[in-house]
């Protein structure tokens, strides 16, 4: 009996379903504190966020397969191309991960009204373009990929003020003042009041 490569239990079965886990986390959450104005969406939207982007970190990670088993068919003549198509398929997997996690954190950044999000989400969008470039020219090109960059580019394009209105329009109070703290982000007092209101807002929807 031919022994299993080690390390493909973690890539092929436990992140696949905790991938799925978090992706039905990640809807449940949206629906609950995008449209219903649940607090407990936000704890929800948030870790499943996160679990993706851990997931997709990890992936990065992945030993090639048809590495683990050249040893069993080693072909001297073709050597070089598989080589070189291994390094390149390499490099396309992880500029994937890479870039999948940077826009998850990205869109959670993002849902927080936290700075980085004008940084992650671009950075992701930009490596996802590349690993779609790779995969069209390879004919692999994945509906997951085209899905995330999608979430992606959805999430950049959405102007603050509407997310703002959108999050906490039954509170017309914090939605003025995190507007405000979003255009002087440098005013710590405007900070202060917003995050002091956001955990009043969280505290009162039970």
């Amino acid at each position: 009996m031919e022994a299993r490569p080690r390390g493909i239990f973690l890539y092929d079965l436990v992140l696949p379903r905790v991938e799925s886990i978090n992706w039905l986390v990640v809807g449940t959450g949206l629906l609950l504190r995008c449209f219903f104005l649940v607090r407990g969406g936000n704890m929800l939207l948030l870790a499943g966020l996160e679990g993706l982007a851990i997931v997709y970190f990890l992936k990065a990670f992945e030993p090639s397969k048809a590495d683990m088993l050249a040893g069993h068919a080693f072909d001297s003549s073709t050597l070089t191309p598989s080589v070189s198509e291994g390094v390149f398929s390499v490099l396309a997997r992880q500029v994937l991960a890479f870039g999948s996690a940077a826009i998850f954190i990205g869109i959670a950044f993002k849902l927080q009204f936290w700075e980085g999000a004008v940084i992650m989400l671009p950075i992701g969008i930009g490596m996802l373009l590349l690993a779609i470039a790779w995969q069209s020219s390879t004919g692999s090109l994945a509906r997951q990929t085209v899905l995330i960059v999608g979430l992606g580019l959805f999430a950049w394009s959405i102007p603050t003020d509407g997310l703002a209105l959108q999050l906490f329009r039954d509170d017309p109070i914090l939605t003025k003042k995190l507007l405000f703290q979003q255009r002087h982000p440098h005013d710590q007092a405007a900070t202060e009041d917003v995050k002091q209101l956001i955990g009043t807002w969280h505290k009162r929807k039970h």
